[in-house]
């Protein structure tokens, strides 16, 4: 009965709100804007309050809830993916206004699989001349380094490890030289020829200069001749000095005629190549090159050439015992910055022969020498009939009365050796035969053909002599002519005269 009575009132009182503000006068509300008193959620309604303006009654409305406001997925709980595992990771979605979580989903990752890097060389192993290189090509991953892979890769043999040199025989003027090197690995050795000659920085010394002459002079090329010169002393580090003079190895200064000399000990023709680099635009560098014989006298008049850059290229017949000086002055000493010093090179090397009988001697045909003997008469009813000997195939060439072998000829019946020139040239003649007894008298003719057989040279005659002949002259040739030289023996009806023995014709 209660429920009843409150179920009736609240009804009455509904009633009461729809006709008017009291039970004494009804009217209709009017109501203002009203005011929220609970602010709606995501997921809970407000409540807003509405008030007559006429009779305060109030009454309620609902605000409806929000509803969430997603945002964008986020990452949570990474499980990054390695170059052979796969990962995952939680996409979660929260609402923007009271973060709460939205939804939630697992995401697997594959494995990312392994990146190469650029290849790299380890493990290297040096070439030697008996070991082969080698090193490993590695490809890694750039991610997560793993090796990926690993090639040896092996290379050739490596070069030897020369020493220094061993000396084994000492180069002269003349004759070459022979160094030898020692692989300090395997030990093999290697022979280089030290080429003949004299070379000014190569020979360079500090406790003994040899051949060579380091100093300078005060001279006079005229009469009445002075050519004094003063020897430069070692300095003990790296040259050799003297007043105002300075020579060390391929350098040099040029103050009081800085001069540098060469002996030789044997009767030689020489090249000589000599070059200058040093000073000023200001400098003027002078050359004078002097010759003077063992007994101290000068015979050959001086080269000249002056400039702050030199070079010499001369040919020089020297005797053995001649020193060949090399002078150098400045010719700006008065003016600053002239002083000139620089680097310097001077070879001295031997005029190679032309051709040399006995070391181009051959025992077939061909080649410019031609063996045989000769009938001849110089003058107006000129005869000049050659014979070729022929080569009795073992060790000479033979004809009537001739043999002729490698460095030896006999001499009767105008034992003769000629040679063809292949082109125009100017050449030394050094002739020398050692043979037979002191009855001997040996005659040498010389005579010379061109190609179309016309002697066009009167003979040069040596002899009679005894069991020595010399020859050394001076020939112009031109292409195709024949040089011929004639061996006749003029004590032929002497008993025991006949000559034969050593022989050597050089042409250079």
């Amino acid at each position: 009965m209660k429920v009843k009575v409150f179920a009736a009132s609240v009804l009455i009182f509904a009633l009461l709100g729809m006709t008017g503000c009291s039970t004494e006068e009804a009217h209709e509300h009017v109501w203002d804007n009203g005011v929220v008193t609970e602010q709606p959620s995501c997921t809970e309604d407000g409540i807003k309050i509405y008030t007559c303006t006429g009779c305060n009654q109030t009454r309620q409305e609902t605000i409806a809830a929000m509803g969430h406001a997603t945002s964008a997925p986020v990452r949570e709980n990474v499980s990054a993916a390695t170059c052979t595992e796969g990962g995952s990771y939680d996409e979660v979605v929260y609402c923007l206004v009271c973060d709460a979580e939205i939804s939630r989903e697992t995401v697997e990752v594959t494995a990312a699989g392994h990146k190469p890097a650029t290849a790299v060389r380890e493990n290297e192993v040096e070439a030697t001349c008996i070991t082969p290189g080698s090193y490993d090509e590695v490809v890694y991953c750039s991610v997560c380094d793993e090796v990926l892979e690993r090639t040896t890769v092996t290379g050739e043999l490596g070069d030897h490890s020369w020493d220094e040199g061993e000396v084994e025989a000492e180069r002269t003027l003349k004759t070459d030289g022979k160094i030898v090197y020692t692989c300090s690995v395997c030990h093999e050795e290697r022979e280089e020829t030290l080429p003949a000659g004299a070379y000014f920085a190569d020979d360079f010394s500090l406790t003994d200069s040899g051949a060579w002459l380091y100093g300078y002079v005060n001279y006079k090329w005229e009469a009445p001749e002075d050519f004094t010169f003063v020897e430069a002393t070692s300095n003990g580090t790296d040259a050799w000095i003297a007043d105002g003079v300075e020579i060390k190895e391929g350098w040099i200064n040029a103050g009081a005629m800085t001069t540098i000399g060469y002996t030789v000990t044997e009767d030689i023709n020489v090249n000589v190549n000599l070059s200058f680099t040093g000073g000023t635009g200001l400098t003027k560098l002078a050359l004078r090159v002097g010759i003077k014989n063992g007994d101290g006298a000068i015979y050959s008049n001086p080269s000249y050439t002056n400039g702050n850059t030199i070079s010499l290229n001369q040919r020089y017949a020297l005797n053995a015992g001649d020193t060949i000086y090399f002078i150098f002055s400045n010719e700006a000493g008065d003016v600053e910055g002239a002083y000139p010093n620089g680097d310097l090179s001077i070879s001295l090397t031997p005029v190679k022969p032309v051709a040399q009988f006995s070391e181009d001697f051959l025992l077939t045909t061909g080649g410019a020498w031609k063996y045989g003997y000769v009938n001849y008469q110089w003058g107006a009813s000129e005869n000049f009939e050659f014979v070729e000997a022929t080569s009795n195939g073992t060790d000479a060439w033979t004809a009537d009365g001739v043999e002729i072998k490698a460095g030896w000829i006999n001499a009767s019946a105008m034992t003769t050796i000629a040679y063809t020139a292949t082109e125009d040239m100017t050449v030394n003649v050094n002739l020398l035969f050692t043979g037979g007894t002191e009855q001997t008298k040996l005659a040498l003719r010389v005579g010379i053909k061109n190609s179309e057989g016309a002697l066009y040279s009167n003979p040069t005659f040596h002899g009679p002599n005894n069991n020595t002949t010399s020859l050394s002259q001076s020939y112009t040739l031109k292409a195709g002519d024949t040089i011929y030289f004639i061996f006749s023996n003029e004590a032929s009806s002497v008993e025991g005269a006949y000559p034969n023995g050593q022989l050597e014709i050089t042409l250079s």
